[in-house]
């Protein structure tokens, strides 16, 4: 039940934060006006929770990977985080793309 009640916060906080930030980037950096960054109605952004979730769960194999040195495990726990969010926004992104026709990361008109 512990584990259950953890994750739960960590989803709200992550969703709810995520959807700050956002909120805020685009207003003053971006678009320079108030817009929702998701597609749903309150402030949520579920992907920043189901990634904070991710993560928590991944820390807590530190000291399962049998590797010589200490610092060597903490690089190659961040790599495997690295490598599992960026699968997971990549996931969301194609999926939401061809099943709901929304573009949620739309670098085209960047400048770059």
């Amino acid at each position: 039940m512990n584990i259950f009640l953890t994750l739960t916060f960590l989803f709200a906080a992550g969703s709810m934060t995520g959807w700050g930030l956002e909120v805020l980037y685009s207003r003053y950096i971006t678009q320079k006006r108030w817009v929702n960054p998701g597609f749903l109605t309150g402030p949520c952004l579920p992907i920043y929770g189901l990634s904070l979730c991710i993560l928590y769960l991944l820390t807590q194999q530190e000291g399962t990977i049998s590797v010589k040195y200490e610092w060597m495990e903490k690089v190659i726990l961040f790599i495997l985080m690295a490598i599992v969010i960026t699968a997971l926004e990549y996931l969301v992104g194609t999926i939401m793309s061809s099943v709901a026709h929304i573009r949620l990361w739309d670098y085209y008109d960047c400048g770059i």
